[in-house]
């Protein structure tokens, strides 16, 4: 049987950095990240992951350097992942990732779980996953009306992208991360989430 699980990323504020990185603090940036749901204490405590090629459809206010960053976006996942590979296609009926790129009320027809939750968020994806955890389906939406500025978009499209990998929740940990849960413009991956990417994907 397969199970919607919904999971929303918000922005908010704080103060960290990232400096040297030993196995004990990726193996508890990962624990933080890749387990749960900040949003709903009833998901079960396990990992979710693809374990499929990922397509990705995007549609909407494709503006050029929305598009280079989405590619700059799968180019520096596919080197980091091993075990899958991230495609962008042409054809929606190909894909199984789909990003929109646009205002709410369109979005919420696309996403009708994402009613409750667009006018909070300037940015929010959802996955379904089988009940073995396998994530098979996502959609992605980057809010390019209440978010006008080409680097907070950037930063949105990046963040929320790699949280449908399956690295679902925000953190106050490190404020140079990706997965940062307050407000930030970071449009890279540090060497901390390049190493809970890598151990999601490719490790056993």
């Amino acid at each position: 049987m397969k199970k919607l699980v919904v999971f929303i990323s918000i922005i908010f504020s704080c103060n960290n950095s990232i400096s040297q990185i030993d196995s004990n603090q990726v193996n508890a940036y990962f624990n933080e990240i890749a387990y749960g749901n900040e949003f709903d204490s009833t998901i079960p405590h396990h990992i979710r992951k693809w374990h499929t090629n990922i397509n990705i459809f995007i549609s909407g206010d494709t503006e050029p350097y929305m598009i280079r960053e989405l590619q700059l976006i799968v180019n520096e996942l596919n080197n980091l992942i091993n075990s899958i590979e991230i495609f962008i296609v042409n054809d929606s009926l190909q894909a199984n990732y789909f990003v929109y790129l646009g205002n709410e009320q369109t979005f919420n027809k696309i996403e009708p779980l994402s009613i409750k939750y667009t006018r909070d968020n300037l940015g929010l994806f959802f996955i379904k996953r089988t009940a073995n955890f396998e994530i098979y389906h996502a959609n992605i939406f980057v809010n390019m009306d209440r978010t006008t500025h080409s680097l907070y978009q950037r930063h949105i499209l990046r963040e929320e992208m790699t949280q449908a990998l399956g690295l679902i929740n925000d953190s106050f940990s490190y404020y140079d991360s990706i997965f940062y849960q307050g407000w930030t413009f970071s449009t890279k991956f540090t060497e901390l989430d390049k190493q809970i990417i890598k151990k999601l994907y490719n490790s056993n």
